[in-house]
């Protein structure tokens, strides 16, 4: 219903799963009514994950937060740990870390635009002389042609006394800095294995199938699933003991992101009720439908029926067989 006082279960698990993606962990604090798994669990609240620094020591490992008091130790039982993928098995890693040169080029190229942007357009530049000037006059010209860029809004330079200009800056057409751009926006998603289409990258086609119901489908299973399963597992560490985890499991319900894919969904509903696996109400539950009486038998077909059993089928249906 809650996972305290101030969140909504949305609000907690987005918190958590934006410190899973960002730093490669999240952290929540467990308050038990009791004793750890002894007792319900009443509260779990976010901790920040910069701040937070899991200590093994042998089998055991403790939870060390910097807080403006020093730092606080709690015990593993006390803390959800929704761990990334990494080598130890302690502490996940930090896509931001591992994507930061690509990052830094992004944020370079930004950073020319802006530049860029700021001069007019205009490449930096030396002014060249056949003369050797004295110090007031070089001051005169920088006081002059400084900031011509950012003032001369008609782009108009007079230059006087056999002054020259050369550029020194590449433009961006030799930077190629609109392609780089591009291809910087498409390398962060490959981070997070999400798709083109949903970043609005639509210059080339897709290979992940004709209908956006496919489409759906792959960023469900390679990008949606690992998240949920790394929920799942925390869950399942966390708050049941090992007695429980022998008689519940954790898991999501991702029917409702299939939903689009209709024409999958019924092909499902008919083999599950088909070979007795659901019945016809629990398929209507799934639906959001009312239940409906006599829909609570599990039903199989008989066509699959062995040869040898087959009179007795038919003869149990009323159907006489041609030998009959």
């Amino acid at each position: 219903e809650a996972p305290n006082a101030m969140m909504t279960p949305l609000e907690f698990r987005e918190a958590l799963t934006a410190q899973l993606a960002l730093m490669g962990n999240g952290y929540a604090q467990i308050v038990w009514q009791g004793k750890p798994y002894e007792s319900e669990a009443t509260s779990m609240t976010p901790l920040r994950a910069e701040c937070m620094t899991p200590v093994r020591s042998g089998n055991d490992v403790s939870y060390h937060y910097q807080t403006d008091r020093g730092v606080h130790v709690f015990a593993k039982e006390n803390i959800l740990h929704l761990k990334g993928w990494g080598f130890d098995g302690t502490v996940g890693l930090s896509p931001l870390e591992y994507s930061a040169q690509t990052l830094g080029v992004t944020l370079s190229a930004d950073k020319f635009a802006s530049s860029a942007y700021g001069r007019n357009g205009k490449p930096v530049g030396v002014l060249t002389t056949d003369r050797i000037l004295t110090p007031d006059q070089r001051k005169q010209l920088r006081e002059i042609y400084g900031n011509i860029n950012a003032d001369d809004s008609d782009g108009t330079w007079v230059l006087e006394a056999g002054l020259g200009y050369q550029a020194i800056t590449m433009t961006p057409d030799a930077m190629q800095m609109l392609p780089t751009r591009a291809f910087q926006l498409a390398e962060i998603a490959r981070f997070y294995r999400v798709p083109s289409y949903l970043i609005n990258d639509t210059e080339k086609s897709t290979s992940w199938g004709t209908g956006i119901e496919q489409q759906n489908l792959g960023f469900l299973t390679y990008t949606i699933r690992p998240y949920l399963t790394r929920w799942e597992s925390a869950i399942s560490s966390a708050l049941l003991n090992r007695t429980d985890r022998r008689k519940y499991f954790i898991e999501h319900n991702v029917e409702g992101l299939l939903r689009a894919d209709s024409a999958a969904r019924g092909a499902f509903y008919a083999q599950m009720a088909q070979n007795g696996i659901y019945t016809r109400n629990e398929i209507r539950k799934k639906e959001n439908l009312p239940p409906v009486d006599g829909g609570d038998d599990l039903t199989v077909q008989v066509n699959l029926t062995p040869v040898e059993d087959l009179p007795k089928a038919t003869s149990d249906a009323g159907i006489q067989t041609q030998s009959d």
